[in-house]
């Protein structure tokens, strides 16, 4: 994949997408309230690269949606995506993402965690005034699955013993349904067959699932950096994620003593470096890293089967066809 491919793919809903910034500046500063204007312009002035926003527009995009409605629905799922990874800083004791510090290190926990909560609400109250009830349905789902997979992940921290099918489900909750969610608005709002929203919905999900692998496998195998955040960061707050649930399958003796010595309350950072060089010595010499890899290679493909057939043949599908191998190149 090249950048140049990259780019034509947000290049296609770039206008939409700055409509989309606008929209969320204005629902985020309505009420001219000094501490949300603060609170705002930290996360309009830090956000990412609004990859739910841009799936959901070109998902609308494909199925012919106008754009006033795609965009008012894009914003809804970035800020519901943008509440989660608040309230998630919070629960971790963040104090950094993507490169910044994070609401709740510049102004503690208290007004955060009200935050986040000001951003679910706004994003409800903007999906009522889409008057769309099926996507309310959608809304309201998949916000309890995050909510919920936030509680599971919470209580497996620090937990050697957590295992793959306990880590795919948190994976599942947190993030393959909303982007299914994001995938599946364009022929729900176009309102497609129910097939083709099961074809989008499922398209989404293996994509949300190779998504997170990667990010997973980077959390190992990247800079800060390029991460925006230091690595390790999810074994240091007490996530087992795949890489090191794989080493754990092949040598758990060794292993196991290891990430419970990098979670000792008595580490040194001199320990703690020690013990993250050997696992990563490990993660490279047992191939769980390239393991991982795979596996997100393999949702990918699951993917573009789904759009293999005559009805996703036209022009409008190119660059949701396009789009998986785009999350592999995050490796590259």
């Amino acid at each position: 994949m090249s950048i140049v491919t990259s780019a034509r793919i947000f290049d296609s809903v770039r206008g939409d997408l700055s409509l989309v910034e606008s929209e969320l500046s204005r629902l985020l500063t309505q009420n001219k309230i000094e501490v949300i204007d603060k609170f705002s312009s930290h996360i309009l002035n830090t956000s990412g690269k609004r990859l739910r926003p841009a799936l959901l527009l070109l998902s609308t995009k494909a199925f012919n949606v106008s754009s006033e409605i795609a965009i008012r629905f894009a914003c809804v799922f970035e800020l519901i995506h943008t509440a989660t990874l608040i309230h998630d800083d919070v629960i971790d004791h963040s104090a950094t993402r993507r490169g910044s510090k994070t609401l709740n290190a510049l102004w503690g926990n208290n007004l955060t965690v009200l935050f986040g909560d000001l951003l679910y609400l706004r994003a409800m109250s903007s999906a009522i005034e889409g008057r769309n009830w099926r996507m309310m349905e959608v809304l309201s789902e998949v916000t309890s699955k995050v909510i919920e997979g936030e509680l599971i992940q919470h209580d497996h921290l620090f937990d050697i013993h957590l295992n793959r099918d306990q880590y795919f489900d948190i994976l599942e909750r947190k993030t393959a349904l909303l982007f299914a969610a994001c995938c599946k608005s364009g022929p729900i709002l176009s309102g497609a067959p129910t097939d083709i929203v099961r074809d989008l919905e499922t398209y989404g999900l293996h994509l949300g699932r190779a998504f997170q692998l990667i990010d997973d496998l980077l959390d190992y195998s990247s800079t800060e950096s390029q991460l925006g955040k230091p690595v390790f960061t999810d074994l240091k707050e007490g996530k087992l994620t795949l890489p090191l649930l794989l080493l754990k399958d092949v040598i758990p003796k060794i292993a196991d003593p290891l990430i419970e010595d990098f979670w000792s309350m008595n580490r040194t950072a001199e320990s703690l470096n020690s013990s993250a060089s050997q696992l990563k010595t490990l993660l490279l010499q047992h191939q769980t890293l390239e393991q991982t890899y795979n596996l997100a290679k393999e949702e990918t493909e699951k993917a573009l089967a789904i759009l293999d057939t005559p009805f996703y043949k036209s022009d409008s599908f190119s660059f949701l066809k396009i789009l998986p191998n785009l999350l592999l190149d995050r490796i590259k």
